[in-house]
């Protein structure tokens, strides 16, 4: 939407506004293109996701207005047509740059990432670190009563389970595949999922339901879309069955199949899914069950209740719990139940974010160069063949031309490497993708190849084989489920600390490593299953190493650290993690987790245990 401003004084000259998402933005440029070459200032909101870094350089490229601004339309078109391919490629890499002269950026986001600062934020010049050009904290946010403190009250359950061998033979399973089969087919258990959500109801109903004048809602947080259609239909049974004046509505994208049958969003709703969101706001319904949608952006401040049944961490957990942050007339303390997260994970996903961000230095650009040395590493393209393709693609050659010199490269990945070796090279490209899109808004780089490169690389990514990994489903026929229960842990409130938040800037790690083929008897994985998950306990460590130490192994987060930092340094961001999986893995493994937390000086060893057995592998994998 284009519209003039009124001049109500000769002070002010008469502006332009151009109403628009990030993405359409490239869609638009024709008309753009006539006020090119003036000063502009661009406000955008959510800052922290919408920075990537191809749709924003078109901004920047048709706002800068370049050379040709202030050119004639003869002269443009005689300058366009002689243009060669590496003065279209340096005009891209100087379009990425976020500092262009004549436009002014106004970012804004309560959840700043290490981009988001590095690109908008200020550089101290004393400490080299990276802060907001203004800042509005959630804790004065939350002091001046603004939005709702989200972690007022927050309750915690711990999940028991047990599992029963049912066949007479002992088969052997991929033993990582077989566990998260396992843990998944429990979760997604229609005895699991009742019990869950005979808690949740009443809980709603002895709690929350007289909250704000009797318009209280709730909203239930699932692992994923097909868990949020059962729980649909589970909700719809028990509030039936209980004869609760109630209604539940969910929220996810595209078609659901379980087993024979499809579920939409709307099918499920009975309304277009266009109208959810409003539908929800009528009295009768109660219940908002998601997986994904609805877990940012959604405005409803009748919300007073989560059930969270989802691993949540950093961002994602800050913005999935401040659905309930919206102020009310008559809106109390909001109350937080949560089955997977534990408190301290949630503290510390909160935590950068209460007072003040900042990022602790700049980002090394030379992690760029070290991408293509990888990626070159491989032998499966030349530069002739990058060169080539990025000047058709300049050049305005057709699609079928295109394909076929990719064609080519992607052949030659098939026949030259195995499975690992491709899905290697698919983990490189993907970072170097990711992280030139982002570095290159920063610094200008020299070297016209890495953007080739940066052309060529998106486009074959997109032309390799997704992994077909067959998980061993039929570890589910020999198994059942035993027993099931869920036991409150603790009802808190979760205090942050003041003081200033610190996140670091992009690591240089890439790849992951894949999991092995260890095989395992199906009685051990039971074993071990019942062991984690609250039935007998072992002391032995092949119950941590088998699970911590190649989940660490395989973190590309990790990778980075070890390879770009000290040993120390190395350590703070594995301790971490460390945390984050023992969460993970140990997630309903009441005994283990228990044992660990209250015996900080076993915790201590068995962390130390597995940072030198990391190390031990990295040091093999760098060599």
């Amino acid at each position: 939407m284009l519209k003039q401003a009124q001049n109500y004084s000769q002070r002010f000259r008469v502006v332009q506004e151009l109403f628009s998402t990030l993405q359409k933005f490239p869609v638009i440029v024709e008309a753009v293109d006539k006020i090119a070459g003036k000063n502009f200032a661009v406000i955008i909101d959510e800052a922290h996701s919408s920075q990537s870094g191809e749709s924003a350089a078109d901004v920047r490229q048709v706002l800068s207005g370049d050379d040709l601004a202030e050119a004639s339309e003869e002269q443009q078109k005689h300058e366009k047509a002689f243009k060669t391919s590496e003065d279209m490629i340096v005009e891209r890499m100087k379009a990425r740059k976020v500092k262009t002269p004549n436009i002014s950026f106004f970012a804004f986001t309560a959840t700043p990432k290490q981009k988001t600062l590095e690109l908008f934020g200020t550089k101290d010049p004393l400490s080299s670190k990276y802060i907001p050009f203004s800042n509005y904290s959630m804790r004065q946010a939350i002091e001046e009563g603004f939005i709702v403190d989200v972690l007022k009250t927050y309750t915690t359950f711990e999940t028991y389970f047990g599992l029963l061998k049912q066949v007479q033979n002992d088969p052997e399973f991929n033993k990582k595949k077989a566990e998260r089969l396992i843990v998944g087919y429990v979760e997604k258990h229609e005895h699991a999922i009742n019990k869950k959500i005979s808690l949740m109801v009443e809980h709603f109903v002895e709690k929350i339901a007289d909250e704000i004048g009797g318009k209280a809602k709730a909203m239930i947080v699932t692992k994923s879309r097909l868990h949020a259609v059962r729980y649909k239909i589970a909700v719809d049974a028990y509030l039936k069955e209980k004869g609760y004046p109630y209604k539940a509505m969910v929220a996810f994208s595209g078609v659901v199949k379980d087993g024979t049958k499809e579920y939409t969003e709307s099918g499920m709703n009975g309304v277009a899914e266009k109208q959810t969101a409003e539908t929800f706001s009528q009295d009768e319904n109660k219940f908002l069950i998601v997986a994904e949608k609805f877990q940012t952006g959604f405005d409803q401040p009748l919300l007073a209740c989560m059930y969270v049944d989802k691993k949540l961490s950093g961002v994602n957990a800050v913005q999935t719990l401040s659905r309930l942050n919206r102020t009310k007339q008559g809106k109390g303390d909001v109350f937080v139940l949560d089955f997977v997260n534990e408190a301290e994970d949630i503290k510390k996903s909160f935590q950068p974010y209460y007072t003040t961000t900042v990022l602790s230095e700049a980002t090394d650009p030379n992690i760029i160069h070290d991408l293509e040395r990888d990626l070159q590493g491989f032998k499966v393209f030349s530069d002739y063949e990058v060169n080539g393709f990025v000047d058709e693609m300049l050049s305005g050659a057709t699609p079928d031309k295109l394909n076929a010199i990719l064609d080519v490269v992607v052949e030659r990945i098939l026949e030259e490497k195995n499975e690992e070796e491709i899905e290697e090279f698919k983990s490189v490209a993907m970072d170097y993708i990711r992280k030139y899109g982002f570095i290159s808004q920063i610094v200008t780089f020299e070297d016209p190849q890495l953007e080739r490169l940066f052309i060529f690389i998106k486009l074959l990514i997109k032309k390799l084989p997704p992994r077909v990994i067959k998980p061993p489903y039929e570890v589910l026929d020999a198994i059942d489920m035993e027993n099931y229960r869920i036991q409150k842990v603790a009802e808190t409130k979760i205090d942050l600390e003041t003081g200033e938040g610190e996140v670091g800037p992009m690591g240089t790690g890439s790849g992951g490593g894949e999991e092995g083929e260890e095989k395992d008897a199906l009685s051990k994985i039971i074993k071990e299953i019942n062991e984690r998950y609250g039935t007998q306990f072992s002391d032995k460590d092949k119950v941590i190493l088998n699970t911590l130490s190649e989940a660490l192994l395989s973190s590309d987060v990790l990778d980075g650290s070890i390879r770009s930092n000290s040993k120390d340094s190395a350590k703070i961001k594995f301790d971490e993690l460390f945390q984050g999986e023992l969460v993970n893995m140990l997630n309903s493994h009441f005994d283990l987790y228990k044992k660990l937390d209250e015996n900080p000086e076993m915790k201590k060893f068995v962390n130390e245990r597995i940072f030198e057995h990391i190390l031990r592998k990295k040091e093999v994998l760098i060599n």
